[in-house]
């Protein structure tokens, strides 16, 4: 038997199926489709909560429920409220995932968007870099005329070639350019960005925004855009790299070296040579770095500066001391020996620059 406070909740909860039942039923249609969009964005407990009201409350005849998500957000949600009931059911030696369990009974028919391909991948940044730099109207004609082109031509790039074809009455240069140039890291984009439409649009929005502070910087070439747009795809799929990098920048007075002889080797010239860090080496970079405008010929303090969100903790923190403070650090952090230590102290640090001092 349960207690009055259990039959009320139940009671409760049958008062409002049968009222929303009868809501449905005024309305005279035959189907209703809810929309519950982002649910993954809610606190773990709430997506709990979200679930259960729709099981409880909400399902009804006549109501069908379609809810985007991020599987695995939500799976780990379930995950994180019923920790009591995986460690028993571990105890118990069974592996079972109460998360996945969970979501193949609450969803009948369940859709996972595909990735998008390479050559989707490069139609959708050719399509924000003209809603960017496009007037409205005019971007308006060419998404029109996208619609049309994706019914005979699914499987192809919507190029600069068929975008010009709607902008023949006016002069964007600057546009074209650019597509052009982002072509050539179509497929960079698409592994860094894991061909996700959302993190593509979130890394463009970025390279916006970074673009505008080299325009108040009055330094916004086109070299120097297309060199940011480098800069930031290093960052995003070798963030390693990308830090190295700018160590070396702010440690040396003028280019770095390690970049100029990388260069050179990556252009099979004899005097190159890559740094000790094999994944330099690696393909992907390679090809970023052999396309022009190479970061030798770029100022590159002012892109890392324009950069800095990202690099709070080098510059402005010890990628501004010089190499010699660095090293003098080093040695006397790794020895435990008073004697050296005090040699170091003495020795080294007294004939440091009043700067380095």
């Amino acid at each position: 038997m349960g207690t009055d406070k259990e039959d009320k909740k139940y009671a409760a909860v049958r008062e409002f199926r049968h009222d929303f039942e009868e809501l449905i039923k005024k309305s005279k249609h035959e189907k209703i489709v809810i929309l519950i969009d982002d649910l993954d964005r809610c606190l773990p407990r709430h997506i709990i909560d979200n679930l259960e009201a729709i099981k409880l409350f909400l399902h009804v005849p006549g109501i069908a429920f379609v809810i985007a998500a991020d599987e695995y957000i939500v799976s780990n949600a379930i995950k994180s409220e019923y920790q009591s009931l995986i460690k028993a059911s571990e105890q118990e030696g069974n592996s079972y995932n109460i998360g996945e369990a969970y979501m193949e009974k609450f969803i009948q028919l369940p859709y996972r968007l595909p990735s998008l391909s390479n050559k989707e991948v490069e139609t959708y940044v050719n399509l924000l870099f003209c809603q960017s730099e496009l007037p409205p109207e005019i971007f308006d004609k060419v998404q029109k005329d996208f619609v049309e082109f994706t019914t005979t031509s699914k499987f192809e790039i919507y190029s600069w070639d068929r975008i010009n074809t709607i902008l023949s009455e006016g002069h964007y240069g600057s546009l074209q350019t650019t597509i052009g140039f982002i072509s050539r890291f179509s497929n960079i984009i698409s592994v860094t960005l894991r061909r996700n439409p959302r993190l593509i649009k979130r890394f463009l929005s970025a390279y916006e925004v970074r673009n505008t502070l080299l325009k108040v910087s009055g330094i916004d070439s086109q070299n120097n855009r297309f060199a940011l747009l480098k800069l930031m795809l290093l960052e995003y799929k070798y963030e390693k790299l990308f830090n190295e990098l700018c160590e070396w920048v702010f440690n040396q007075p003028g280019m770095p070296s390690e970049l100029t002889l990388m260069e050179k080797a990556i252009a099979e010239e004899k005097d190159g040579k890559y740094p000790e860090s094999k994944e330099w080496q690696q393909t992907d970079v390679k090809a970023l770095l052999e396309i022009n405008p190479l970061f030798s010929s770029i100022n590159l303090k002012e892109l890392f500066w324009v950069s800095r969100d990202k690099l709070s903790d080098i510059i402005g923190g010890t990628s501004l001391y010089s190499a010699k403070v660095k090293d003098v650090f080093k040695r006397a952090y790794n020895h435990t020996s008073d004697s050296i230590l005090k040699s170091i102290c003495l020795d080294e640090i007294a004939k440091l620059s009043a700067d380095d001092s």
